[in-house]
């Protein structure tokens, strides 16, 4: 088990056993620095999986609405656009959602249990892990590039999941389950293809309740910051999460969302 740890993590700094054992099985349950399968490994893949969810549904002057749905086919031929918005205008758009995919199906290669699985942690790689703070690397492979050639913004998001929740497991035992709350992203510049980008995940506050993880990405050649995140979890004890999951069983409380951020 020791081995399996320090393969998954190859430098940790200041934790106990116990941290360590944590962080490491959740990177091994997702599986980071795996290979991506062959079928999956194409340029543009991970753009595929995302616009062909994607369906769009009202356009109107400076607006647009679209459905997520994870049944495909789907078509953009039932759009329904505003009077206001004139012909050309609505071609316009619809030329465009064309144009990234949004009428297709999604690929043969694509369609397979698992798919999104395996795309972001078969190009993260663990870094370094500390109690607060953990790094990875991204490989900004073909497969998770978008269609001007840099990383997916995507891709980015869901390796800034997992990776705050990473952190977070280092100061938050099994006894809590994470749930992500808020996740705000900003993005400043472009990776480009095959790049390598460093992946910095740290603790900002963690309470009773709330764990807050800041992320940020730089180009591990330059040193430039190319996108920040922060992520906000909620620790659920395992025995109110034990009481919801549960089918025969009603909690005998209500939990009560506060509209108040502080």
């Amino acid at each position: 088990m020791e081995s399996k740890m320090a393969a998954l993590v190859p430098k940790s700094t200041g934790l106990t056993s116990k941290q360590l054992y944590r962080v490491a099985e959740f990177f091994d349950g997702i599986g980071t620095a795996q290979t991506i399968p062959h079928g999956l490994n194409t340029k543009d893949s991970y753009s595929n999986f995302i616009r062909t969810l994607l369906k769009p549904d009202h356009i109107k002057l400076g607006r647009i609405s679209c459905l997520l749905s994870v049944i495909a086919p789907f078509t953009i031929h039932s759009n329904k656009a505003e009077k206001i918005v004139s012909k050309k205008v609505s071609e316009l758009v619809a030329g465009f959602f064309e144009r990234v995919g949004l009428h297709a199906i999604i690929p043969a290669s694509c369609d397979g249990r698992g798919f999104y699985a395996y795309l972001v942690p078969g190009v993260l790689e663990v870094d370094q892990v500390e109690s607060g703070r953990v790094s990875c690397i991204i490989s900004a492979k073909p497969v998770v590039t978008n269609i001007y050639g840099g990383l997916h913004g995507g891709a980015v998001a869901a390796v800034t999941e997992l990776v705050s929740i990473a952190c977070a497991r280092t100061v938050v035992g099994k006894d809590k389950e994470l749930f992500l709350g808020e996740m705000s992203m900003s993005y400043l510049s472009a990776a480009p293809r095959n790049a390598e980008v460093m992946v910095d995940a740290s603790l900002v506050r963690s309470g009773r309740n709330l764990t807050v993880i800041a992320v940020e990405f730089r180009l591990k050649e330059s040193g430039q910051l190319a996108y920040t995140s922060r992520a906000t979890f909620y620790n659920l004890p395992l025995a109110i999460n034990l009481i919801l999951k549960s089918p025969n069983q009603k909690p005998n409380f209500t939990i009560h969302e506060s509209t108040h951020h502080s």
